[in-house]
């Protein structure tokens, strides 16, 4: 993986990704109940990158051209693809949620679980958390915080 797919990976911040998944049936618990609001496929209308240590320094991915789409279902299965510069990085796993904190855990490759908070914004769903980027393209992510602004999207 190159150093601009790798930034680009971490940047998605591992909540990043639509791949159509085979739907799951199951019985709703209350972990399924907090999970509800967020069912569905989304697509991102902003994407935008921060750097903690110059809050200055920020990005929008999707004004730069990338397309990220996270696709989650009631079984606490999601998929996320993030598409930028001719490559698609896709990203499977589980999604757990607890009040407004949600962890994603790829299963798809091996990298750590990803953390961040949800919240609604009229119909547009709001994800944060903490991630790297490359801000200065030097081959050496920094660490930044990630906003998405996420729109529910039919396909």
């Amino acid at each position: 993986m190159s150093w601009l797919e790798s930034s680009l990976f971490r940047a998605s911040g591992s909540v990043l990704l639509c791949l159509t998944l085979v739907s799951c049936s199951g019985t709703t618990t209350d972990a399924g109940k907090e999970l509800a609001p967020l069912v569905g496929t989304w697509r991102a209308q902003a994407l935008v990158l921060t750097n903690k240590a110059n809050p200055s320094q920020s990005v929008d991915l999707v004004k730069e051209g990338v397309v990220f789409t996270l696709s989650v279902l009631a079984s606490g299965q999601y998929s996320a693809t993030l598409q930028a510069f001719g490559q698609t990085l896709p990203e499977v796993g589980r999604i757990e949620v607890s009040g407004n904190q949600f962890t994603l855990t790829p299963t798809s490759h091996d990298a750590p679980p990803t953390t961040g908070t949800w919240r609604f914004e009229g119909e547009i769903l709001v994800l944060t958390g903490d991630t790297e980027y490359d801000f200065n393209w030097d081959g050496i992510a920094q660490p930044a915080t990630v906003y998405f602004e996420l729109y529910r999207h039919t396909l």
